[in-house]
């Protein structure tokens, strides 16, 4: 498809959200695998994020927001396979507690589709170039509307076993800085 028609499916796609109020965001994420086990050993990265809230989505302590992403990672441990580029769609739900006027903990999860710039990272054999990406984890909403975030969260892309291999890949520890206007 060349880009004349792909901008115009985009804009038939977003065109009726445009008539909701939506909270859009920006956020950017460092991921690394830090600890013990082989999935693959030494990766790290980061992650760039942009999400719309339409107001809709907002229920009492809950929202539901879309995160649209690309993500960066690389492992020095292996010599070929050392890149993998994430892109990805997914929504993701927040649950809010303990809501008070200096700061709003929350809990967050999410599953969505990502494509994969390789089907090999390190000497994880991924399988295909769709994967599924799954994050959970415990965040922290501040500022004078809560407009600002951060998230410690863990990371998981998989094919769930769709293809023959599924070697996944998880960063079991993700931070989040994270802006909404």
């Amino acid at each position: 498809m060349n880009n004349i028609k792909k901008i115009i499916l985009t804009g038939l796609c977003v065109l009726p959200l445009s008539a909701m109020a939506i909270q859009n965001g920006i956020a950017v994420s460092y991921g690394t695998h830090a600890f013990g086990s082989n999935l693959p050993n030494g990766i790290n990265g980061f992650n760039l994020a942009y999400t719309m809230q339409p107001d809709s989505w907002q229920w009492g302590n809950f929202s539901l927001l879309m995160n649209f992403s690309y993500g960066h990672w690389s492992t020095n441990d292996y010599s070929a396979n050392s890149v993998l580029n994430t892109y990805a769609v997914a929504p993701v739900v927040r649950w809010y507690f303990a809501n008070n006027n200096i700061a709003t903990p929350f809990v967050t999860g999410s599953v969505g589709a990502s494509y994969l710039s390789s089907t090999q990272i390190g000497d994880r054999d991924l399988g295909i170039h769709f994967a599924f990406q799954d994050q959970v984890g415990l965040g922290l909403a501040y500022g004078q509307s809560k407009q600002f975030y951060t998230t410690l969260q863990f990371l998981h892309y998989s094919n769930a076993g769709i293809a023959a291999q599924n070697g996944g890949m998880t960063l079991p520890l993700y931070f989040t800085v994270g802006y909404q206007f």
